[in-house]
Parts: structure tokens; C-alpha cells; sequence
């Protein structure tokens, strides 16, 4: 089964990211995305966290906000489906 999942950074504020994944129930959907989650937002924010003078190391980079089951009847679907929107949705753990 596919969810959507919608995480964003947890160091700052501003626009998250949408991961759909193939999953058998909510839990394992959320727990795939986790490492996907904060290697995005590690990569999105690094620059400024190092300006700051943050330590990187053991910090959490990503919160998830929402799991969703994700099909034809979600309202995100038809831009998931649109070639030209791929890059706002990352997939995850497909076989």
C-alpha cells in the first residue's frame, strides 16, 4: 500500500517535503521515511546550521507531521502523478 508522508525540518521553519512509500500499515511507512526525512533536511539545512556554530552530530534534522494513506482519492494524487510535480514527491522503499 502507498502512504504519503510529510515531514519538515526540525531546526527551522518553513515549507516540508512529501515522501510516498510503499508500506504495509502507517508505522512502518513512517519508520521508512525516517532516514530518507533527515538526510533531506540535514542536506537542506547543513549550510546554515555550520554558520551557527551547530554541532551536527547526533542532531535530529527531521519531524514527521502527517501519515497518510495515499491513492486516487487523496487530494495530492493528481500532482504525484504529473511528471512535471515528481520532484515534490520522493519516493521511498519501492520494490
Amino acid at each position: 500500500m502507498l502512504y504519503i508522508v510529510y515531514a519538515e525540518s526540525a531546526n527551522y521553519c518553513g515549507y516540508g517535503q512529501h515522501f510516498v512509500v510503499e508500506a504495509d500499515d502507517e508505522v512502518e511507512a513512517e519508520d521508512s521515511v525516517a532516514e530518507a526525512s533527515e538526510e533531506y533536511f540535514c542536506e537542506q539545512d547543513r549550510d546554515q546550521l555550520e554558520e551557527e556554530d551547530h554541532d551536527l552530530e547526533g542532531m535530529t534534522f527531521a519531524t514527521t507531521i502527517s501519515v497518510e494513506p495515499f491513492d486516487a482519492s487523496h487530494d495530492s494524487w493528481k500532482y504525484y502523478q504529473d511528471p512535471s510535480q515528481a520532484e515534490f514527491y520522493i519516493r521511498v522503499n519501492f520494490k
